[in-house]
């Protein structure tokens, strides 16, 4: 059975090229076959079923034999005993840079599943920034999945159905790849909001006999039409997707019998210039509906998508959707970039426009170099893949494209790095306009600058691109780096002069080297911000430069000591003995972290994580009733309260299933809170527990992060 697919592939390969290289596809499905080998799906189905199918997706797309290949070994680095150094020695380099661009690379361990996700697709983009193949052969696999994803449990669906409308949907979107786009989208609306899905494809069937007659009436007019005027075309209804008819209804707040576009015609014609003189014929037969044209002929979106789009008063007074396109424009809309390839080495097609793939190494270049957080990585990410255009010009007639909301200020900063730095006010259509407004196609912008005019906080608020929020941040980052040496400096000098200490000493290279092992600082610079941001005190500083005074100071602090000298405190006092400590409410520190102790007033010392923001602002108040301690090594048994939070997809015995994990640690449980969030998908618990030491706390969260339900885990 396996081998009658394979053999259906060869065969489509040799009908539609014969300049393929067989051998290498066949040796990669030999090679995937005996890798898979007794390995099996969800489905029970032979493992190398899935390999298989996304290579027939990519057969489709015409794409070369290498890139068939790699979509044959695409798993077999992930879920096999085979390295890419594996595939290159029985292939090649760029066969094994496919694949292994592919392969899941999230090998490393990360502080949540947020951040090893963000992680994985980092990877991912910088592989595609390389070699676009590697994101299509991604989206062939992701389609397949997808496809086949009935016979995942619940939760996983969930998960994997979010992340194809989130990312690859929007990616294929980019691509240009529309019929990827279409279906990915459905599939995922189908698992994602099942009601919602049924309601729009019960709609759609209920009135299919009257929109197919309909379609049919037309289609038979503008071919009669077209035939009496010499155009060689073919003409079809276009079919309406199910996630697109939900997304108008939303966005447009109307009922599905109000939806202007429900009768759609797709015209293909021979060339660009049979596209025109189509457009011409048809507002000659049907009256065009005012505001409803648009020319991405002319003017191409972003992913090299070309069209003319019109919206006509059809027979009944129906409105029509009619798209005009030549064959190749037809097949860039529906593939994409696989698709341009195909005709690029045509050299008919040398009039076909190169799509602008600018934003894939933006996005990389950008979350390189200001090492973005999981969070607002996926922000900024839906941010630049969710693009609808709009266009507008500078004085000098240039066309810029845009997102849809864009500002004067975004256009700034796509002419140039500089004008958008120095941005003072914006003119659109010889006319001032605040920086908050939204550009609209067609619009005229005029950006005045000043040298004085730098970038400010609020500007964020004022900006819809990633690459302007980017050079918004990295300016605003430089400055406060700036600010913070000169703040550190000051209050460096204001010690040095309060205490009456050497200044010499306190800058030479000696202690330097001291502040080097202590505190990981590599320059005095790096000290200044420190002390500036409260990471370190200036009064820590001091006592390791003169380490006499803590004696001192203590002894002239009024403190509590223990009534019982006997008894084996949790923690240890340097330097002190029989000192009442308690635990700060703000950190609930744990054996195994980094402490401080702040000496209240009579009531002895609160010992505090050395990362605690309340720590922070004490030392910058009151230096010097911060005093070095540590834990008690000798003292066991003892536990300490924390507040875990723990997000998890929401299903059905997920939350025994935790509570279970805890028990086998001998963990004890005080109090436990959950609710629901994210429409319900996800459930949110925040669990009093007793630990025993940071090691504890760690096996804990090891040991749910193995569980495929858990989102996140951390301490409050």
């Amino acid at each position: 059975m396996i081998d009658e697919i394979f053999n259906d592939i060869l065969t489509q390969i040799r009908l539609d090229s014969d300049q393929q290289d067989q051998s290498i596809i066949i040796k990669a499905f030999e090679f995937a076959k005996e890798a898979h080998k007794g390995q099996k799906r969800h489905s029970k189905e032979d493992y190398i079923t899935h390999p298989l199918a996304v290579a027939k997706i990519l057969v489709d797309l015409k794409q070369d034999e290498k890139v068939i290949a790699a979509a044959l070994l695409h798993d077999t680095i992930e879920d096999c005993d085979v390295t890419d150094e594996d595939i290159e020695q029985s292939f090649d380099t760029e066969i094994a840079q496919l694949v292994k661009g592919v392969t899941n690379l999230g090998k490393i361990y990360f502080e949540s599943k947020e951040e090893k996700q963000a992680e994985n697709f980092r990877r991912m983009f910088i592989a595609m920034a390389k070699d676009i193949r590697v994101l299509i052969i991604k989206l062939a696999d992701r389609l397949h999945n997808m496809r086949t994803l009935d016979h995942l449990p619940l939760h996983r669906k969930i998960k994997i159905s979010v992340e194809t409308m989130d990312i690859f949907a929007p990616l294929a979107h980019r691509l240009g790849m529309a019929s990827f786009k279409w279906e990915l989208e459905d599939l995922a609306f189908y698992y994602l909001q099942h009601s919602e899905y049924q309601e729009i494809k019960d709609a759609v069937a209920i009135t299919r006999d009257d929109r197919e007659s309909y379609i049919i009436l037309i289609e038979e007019k503008i071919k009669d039409w077209l035939k009496n005027s010499n155009i060689k075309a073919r003409v079809t209804g276009r079919p309406k997707h199910f996630y697109s008819i939900y997304k108008k209804l939303i966005e447009q707040n109307i009922e599905f019998d109000e939806l202007l576009d429900k009768y759609g015609i797709r015209i293909i014609v021979d060339d660009s210039v049979k596209c025109y003189q189509t457009l011409g014929l048809v507002h000659s037969i049907y009256k065009p509906m005012e505001g409803r044209f648009k020319d991405y002929i002319a003017v191409p979106k972003l992913n090299g998508y070309q069209s003319l789009h019109t919206t006509v008063i059809g027979e009944k007074g129906k409105p029509v959707e009619i798209q005009i396109r030549s064959e190749e424009m037809h097949q860039i809309s529906e593939y994409g970039i696989a698709a341009h390839w195909q005709y690029k080495n045509n050299q008919s097609s040398s009039k076909q426009p190169d799509p602008d793939f600018s934003w894939l190494r933006q996005i990389v270049d950008y979350q390189q170099s200001e090492k973005i957080e999981a969070k607002e990585f996926f922000s900024n990410l839906k941010l630049d893949l969710f693009m609808d255009e709009v266009f507008v010009y500078t004085p000098n007639g240039d066309l810029i494209k845009l997102p849809k909301e864009s500002t004067p200020l975004d256009f700034a900063y796509k002419v140039h790095t500089e004008i958008g730095d120095h941005f003072r006010g914006a003119k659109v259509n010889g006319i001032i306009m605040p920086m908050q407004y939204q550009l609209k196609s067609g619009d005229r912008v005029e950006i005045l600058t000043s040298r004085t005019s730098v970038p400010k906080v609020h500007w964020l608020d004022y900006t819809k691109t990633h690459h302007a929020k980017s050079n918004i941040r990295q300016f605003l980052k430089k400055k406060q780096k700036e600010e913070s040496i000169k703040l550190g400096y000051e209050k460096i000098n204001q010690y040095i002069a309060h205490n009456q200490l050497s200044k010499a000493l306190f800058f030479s290279t000696n202690y330097l080297a001291k502040l080097q092992k202590k505190f990981h600082i590599k320059s005095f610079e790096e000290c200044a911000i420190k002390i500036s941001q409260g990471e370190i005190t200036l009064h820590a500083i001091d006592l390791e430069l003169f380490p006499e005074k803590k004696e001192t100071m203590v002894s002239k602090t009024k403190i509590k000591r223990s009534s019982n000298s006997k008894k084996s405190a949790s923690v240890l006092i340097v330097g002190l003995d029989s000192i009442d400590t308690k635990s700060g409410k703000c950190c609930k520190p744990l054996p195994g972290e980094e402490i401080k102790g702040y000496i209240t007033k009579g009531a002895g010392v609160t010992i505090h994580r050395m990362d605690c923001k309340s720590l922070h602002y004490l030392s910058s108040k009151e230096p010097h009733r911060i005093i070095d301690a540590e834990w008690n090594v000798n003292q066991t048994g003892a536990t300490n309260e924390s507040v875990l939070q723990i997000i998890a997809w929401n299903r059905v015995g997920v939350l025994d299933e935790i509570l279970q994990r805890l028990v086998e640690l001998k963990i004890n449980i005080n109090e436990i809170h959950t609710i629901t969030i994210n429409e319900k998908s996800l459930m949110k618990s925040t669990v009093h527990v007793d630990l025993k030491d940071l090691h504890q706390f760690n096996i804990l969260k090891n040991k749910l992060l193995l569980m495929s339900d858990i989102v996140s885990i951390k301490r409050q």
